[in-house]
């Protein structure tokens, strides 16, 4: 039975670094990073729940507007002093 050692390595980029060398401020730096990611994916669940309600309300109201009585656009004064 052969007995092998695979080196781990860390993976940053396109440069793999060997583990036993990555110094206390990089893991730091790392787990921050994976906090930082972990919040942006939160984020981005919320802002797509978001997303859907306001389709969902936006929906509800087109349903609503039959019932309501539609009138011309009003026209706009354009005001000759501001030019």
């Amino acid at each position: 039975m052969e007995n092998t050692t695979e080196l781990q390595t860390l993976r940053i980029g396109e440069k793999h670094y060997s583990m036993e060398s990555v110094t206390e401020l990089a893991v730091n730096l790392l787990n921050d990073i994976k906090k930082i990611e972990e919040e942006m994916n939160r984020i981005n669940l919320q802002f797509s729940i978001t997303k859907l309600a306001k389709l969902k309300l936006i929906d509800e109201l087109t349903k609503e507007l039959p019932k309501m009585t539609e009138v011309p656009a009003p026209e706009v004064q354009v005001d000759k002093e501001a030019e």
